[in-house]
């Protein structure tokens, strides 16, 4: 058993835990805490409703809901969340190799109508069977286009991640393109090794995300193609219709 991650959402704490049998296959139990038990039945209700709508092969999909022991059991599957994936910048083939893949598999869900809303490097999963491909969970906060827009949903674990409109108190103003803004920021931060904003702290990255264009990458990055480093730019701009439509 390894324990892969632990993230902070709200005010619930899960970890996601991964179990490898004899046949070398792994599964995965999400387990939340109980420090708001409201709250967490609301999300785990949530990111379950929301990935059976989902249901393609873009996500990594629950299982069961075991909601008297809060937690999930999802497929099995072979990955590695982003995260802890290490890169240089000699590995701009491979890179951009995971950056089709992550972008495609949020185009699917996107194509689903749904919004994440708190895409992050720990909510991305690689695999390497034959082919990069990408597979994301954790939809706890995602939203359906056209859906009324809920307060409980709103927040999110850190700003590092998310678009200068999530970050304001203009929740119809989210759709894809916010998202897309959350890829730029993860492109950014695998190829540059730092994200585009850096700060002490959450209202320093909130302003920063607001009012500051980050460095080019190509910048920071000798050799790197400078038509990648505008892409991420376009992803990055502060005005969502000024970024890629999808």
């Amino acid at each position: 058993m390894k324990n892969l991650s632990k993230n902070r959402l709200h005010n619930c704490r899960y970890c996601l835990l991964k179990f490898t049998q004899h046949d070398g296959s792994d599964f995965f139990y999400k387990l939340y805490s109980q420090e708001n038990e409201l709250l967490l039945n609301e999300l785990l209700k949530r990111d379950f409703y929301i990935s059976q709508y989902i249901n393609n092969d873009a996500i990594i999909k629950p299982v069961e809901h075991l909601a008297d022991k809060n937690m999930f059991l999802y497929e099995h599957f072979h990955g590695q969340p982003l995260h802890e994936i290490v890169f240089s910048y000699r590995e701009i083939e491979t890179l951009i190799n995971i950056f089709i893949a992550i972008t495609e598999s949020l185009r699917d869900i996107h194509h689903k109508d749904v919004i994440h809303t708190n895409l992050t490097p720990s909510s991305v999963y690689i695999t390497a069977e034959g082919s990069v491909k990408c597979k994301i969970f954790n939809f706890c906060q995602a939203q359906i286009k056209n859906e009324k827009k809920d307060t409980l949903h709103s927040h999110c674990t850190s700003p590092i991640y998310n678009a200068p409109e999530k970050l304001t108190s203009h929740l119809s103003e989210v759709d894809i393109r916010s998202d897309l803004y959350s890829l730029g920021v993860i492109f950014y931060e695998q190829l540059c090794g730092i994200p585009p904003h850096r700060a002490y702290s959450d209202e320093e990255i909130i302003t920063a995300h607001r009012t500051i264009t980050p460095i080019a990458p190509h910048i920071l990055i000798q050799g790197l193609p400078e038509v990648l480093s505008n892409c991420i730019l376009k992803l990055l701009h502060k005005k969502k219709e000024l970024r890629f439509n999808n």
